[in-house]
This record gives structure tokens, C-alpha cells and sequence, in this order.
């Protein structure tokens, strides 16, 4: 003969201070062999695998993993590919603050007096730093700070060195001119409306 599976259904009422037990209950219970157990249930949805593994001893429990800080960490966190990028481009950044630097070096020579042995005030170098932007689907630079640097140096030979002359001259601005430089060049040989604008 078959052996009959055991099957134990729990059924959640209400809470502990909204229970009345009528009469009706009471025969209900005694009927069919009820039990009223008073149990702490989980208010609301697991937050973490941990909750759900815990309160799922308890009742099952409900999980959204995508709403949870878990999956907003996951996301946040780097890959080891990105992590390389990183890498690459802050090497890429600190040459280009090399190369300022000897973008200062040049204009100086060029401007300065030959005979010249003390150096002047106004040779003194300002804060030189690098900037690159790159372009996350292909990795490659598509923008350095020093070469629009050059390119608006070379536009007015006569001015001076354009970290000087404009206190927003930084080198992440000069970066970002210089895609901009790229966006209108591409805008003005095919439209913006063209996949080389976007």
C-alpha cells in the first residue's frame, strides 16, 4: 500500500493584537485539530542573501536581489579589465603632464633672451598637470590636454602660455576642448546628424 506524504500547511491570520478568538474559531480549531502558534515573522522582503537564508527558516520569505545593496555594490564594483584601464590611463595622464612641462620648457626658451642668466619672475612654471580622455568602447586616447594645448599656442604664437593667462585653463578643460575640437570637426565635414558627429 502507498504510504500517505505528511502535509503541514501554516497559514498566517493576523498579528498578535488584532486576534480575536470567536466561537467561531474555537470550533474550527477543535474540528480539525488546530493549533494557534504566536511566531515573529519578517515585516517586510529580505535586504541580503543572509536575510533570506535566515528568515526563510522562519517563513518563506520574499527576495529582490536587483533592489538590493548587494546588487548596487556588484554594480559599482570594478572589473579587473577596468582596473587596468584605470591604470593605463593615469600613466597616459602623468606623461601628459610631462609633456606640459616641456611645452613650459619651450616657450620659455623661445621668449627668454639668450644672454639671459637669472630666470624671471614670470618664467616661474604654474601648476602643470596632465589630463587624457579615452574612449571607453574602443580604449583608445582620444583626447590629450597637452595637444590642444599646443594647438591653441600655436593659433596665437604671440600670446602667453595659456595656463597663465586664464585661471580656468586646467588641464581636464583642455582635454575636453579638445574633444570638443574633434566633435565639431566631424559636424562640419558630415553634419550632426551623421554617425561620425555621434
Amino acid at each position: 500500500s502507498k504510504q500517505k506524504s505528511q502535509v503541514r500547511l501554516e497559514v498566517v491570520l493576523c498579528s498578535v493584537q488584532d486576534f480575536v478568538e470567536t466561537e467561531w474559531v474555537s470550533n474550527l480549531m477543535k474540528k480539525y485539530n488546530l493549533k494557534l502558534e504566536k511566531r515573529f515573522l519578517p515585516g517586510r522582503s529580505a535586504e541580503s542573501k543572509e536575510e533570506l537564508e535566515e528568515w526563510n527558516q522562519i517563513w518563506p520569505t520574499i527576495y529582490f536581489h536587483k533592489k538590493t545593496q548587494e546588487h548596487e555594490q556588484e554594480e559599482r564594483d570594478l572589473t579587473l579589465d577596468e582596473i587596468e584601464e584605470m591604470k593605463r590611463c593615469m600613466k597616459e595622464a602623468v606623461r601628459d603632464a610631462k609633456d606640459a612641462t616641456q611645452q613650459w620648457d619651450e616657450l620659455i626658451r623661445k621668449k627668454s633672451p639668450s644672454s639671459s642668466t637669472t630666470t624671471p619672475k614670470a618664467t616661474v612654471p604654474p601648476e602643470l598637470q596632465g589630463a587624457v580622455i579615452s574612449c571607453p568602447e574602443t580604449e583608445q586616447i582620444i583626447s590629450r590636454a597637452s595637444e590642444e594645448r599646443k594647438r591653441q599656442q600655436d593659433e596665437n604664437p604671440e600670446r602667453i602660455f595659456i595656463d597663465q593667462e586664464n585661471p580656468l585653463c586646467t588641464a581636464a578643460l583642455l582635454a575636453i576642448q579638445g574633444v570638443s575640437r574633434l566633435e565639431r570637426k566631424a559636424a562640419m565635414g558630415h553634419g550632426m546628424d551623421s554617425d561620425d558627429f555621434k
